[in-house]
C-alpha cells in the first residue's frame, strides 16, 4: 500500500539511501539509515522506509513522499543488491550509457517493487 503526503520540509539527513535521477530534473531519494541520540551517551540506529521526490523548483522542499511498507523496501534491496551491476551497466566505456543502464535498473526496480510510483 502506498500513501501520497505532502510536507513542506525535505527529508532528514541520511546515509545509505537511493538516489534516482526523474525526467522533471528532480531527484527520488529513497530509505536510508540515520543515528539518533536516545540518551546521553547511547545512539539508536534509525532505518527509514520513505521516499522523497525533490524538485528543482522546490529544492530542499519535498513535493510528495511515497511511504511503503518494509517488506518490499527490503525486496527492492534484494533486487538491486543481487543485480548484476559490472556485467550491465560498467562494461560499457562510454559515461553516458553507464548513467543511463544504471536508471535503467533502478527504474525497472522501483517499477516492480513498487509499482504504483510511476503511475
Amino acid at each position: 500500500m502506498i500513501v501520497y503526503e505532502e510536507y513542506g520540509n525535505g527529508p532528514c539527513p541520511r546515509s545509505g539511501c537511493l538516489l534516482t535521477p526523474v525526467p522533471n530534473g528532480g531527484v527520488l531519494l529513497g530509505g536510508g539509515y540515520s543515528k539518533e541520540t536516545a540518551k546521553k551517551e547511547e545512539e539508536n540506529g534509525v532505518t527509514h522506509t520513505d521516499m522523497f521526490l525533490l524538485t528543482p523548483e522546490r529544492f530542499p522542499k519535498v513535493e510528495v513522499s511515497l511511504v511503503f511498507c518494509l517488506r518490499q523496501m527490503g525486496d527492492l534491496r534484494r533486487y538491486y543488491a543481487d543485480f548484476p551491476w559490472n556485467d550491465y551497466c560498467f562494461l560499457v566505456r562510454d559515461p553516458s550509457v553507464c548513467a543511463e543502464r544504471i536508471i535503467e535498473v533502478i527504474v525497472s526496480g522501483m517499477e516492480a517493487y513498487i509499482p504504483q510510483s510511476f503511475s
